[in-house]
């Protein structure tokens, strides 16, 4: 429970306001920020699916997770989102903060037993999107992201047949940082596709680290939170799905060290549409600050 800031200032983040509206973003769309409502994203894109260097993924892995023989198999999903469920001001409401696009890279990797999908690393489009992601332990970086689907934000495309092609590009401070593409060859079984790929569907949760330094000059060097996070996701639910044949290359960049990930061998890759499900909000499976 919040401490009170007074009778007048109100909002989900700050800046707080007689009105709440400045705040960075309004309520999360969690049912835990909705109460009664059914919040729910829908997300349209690319899943890039390759082998990497494994020896090189295991040491991106926190312990303590750990490495199993499918860290190699990395996944890129490059799409665009939409929340619904919640209720939207037309009056307040800027296309950035309520057309999402996120590129989100996923490691496979165990914890206690348990397969998870370790999140490395999103690129997003947003500052909506930014923010709200380093509360549910989604290390994020603001990024320029461009994609050709066959779904909105290009409605022109028409729908999805054999041979139908898209791509999607990442870029920050105006270097390329991923180049991908996708060729639809046949469509694929959603339930099969939400029971099988990692990260996606039931029984594979993904999991991220929330990590806030304490600032405080004498506690400087220790942590307010630092702990492993699963998304408590349920309700699964997928339109459609087309398999096919992708490619995916990163930039160069020092920076971004994208390159030491580059593929070995593209695997089965998807194109998916209508992906959606409930998201209470996320399930602390390990805490740093408990040793």
């Amino acid at each position: 429970m919040a401490g009170s800031m007074g009778p007048h200032l109100k909002g989900f983040a700050p800046p707080f306001s007689p009105t709440g509206r400045s705040s960075i973003v309004p309520a999360m769309p969690t049912s835990a920020s909705h109460p009664g409502a059914r919040p729910r994203p829908i997300h349209a894109g690319i899943m890039a699916r390759f082998l990497a260097d494994g020896d090189y993924l295991a040491k991106l892995i926190p312990q303590p997770l750990r490495a199993t023989e499918r860290t190699p198999e990395v996944s890129v999903f490059l799409n665009v989102s939409v929340p619904t469920g919640v209720e939207l001001d037309p009056d307040l409401a800027e296309l950035e903060e309520w057309r999402l696009t996120e590129a989100l890279f996923t490691i496979p990797c165990e914890y206690e037993g348990v397969e998870y999908a370790w999140r490395y690393l999103m690129y997003v489009g947003s500052q909506r999107f930014f923010y709200s992601a380093t509360m549910f332990g989604h290390v994020s970086k603001l990024a320029e992201l461009d994609f050709l689907f066959p779904a909105p934000p290009h409605p022109p495309r028409g729908e999805v047949t054999a041979g139908t092609t898209m791509k999607a590009t990442v870029s920050r401070f105006g270097q390329r940082i991923i180049t991908s593409t996708f060729r639809a060859t046949e469509p694929a079984d959603p339930q099969e596709l939400l029971r099988t790929v990692i990260g996606y569907g039931p029984g594979s949760p993904d999991v991220g680290m929330r990590y806030i330094p304490d600032m405080v000059a004498a506690n400087r060097g220790e942590m307010l939170v630092h702990d492993l996070v699963a998304n408590d996701i349920d309700d699964w639910e997928l339109a459609e799905a087309w398999s096919g044949e992708a490619t995916i290359t990163f930039g160069t960049s020092e920076r971004e060290e994208l390159h030491h990930l580059e593929p070995i061998e593209m695997l089965e890759s998807y194109y998916v549409s209508g992906l959606t499900y409930t998201n209470p909000g996320v399930a602390v499976i390990y805490d740093y600050l408990a040793d």
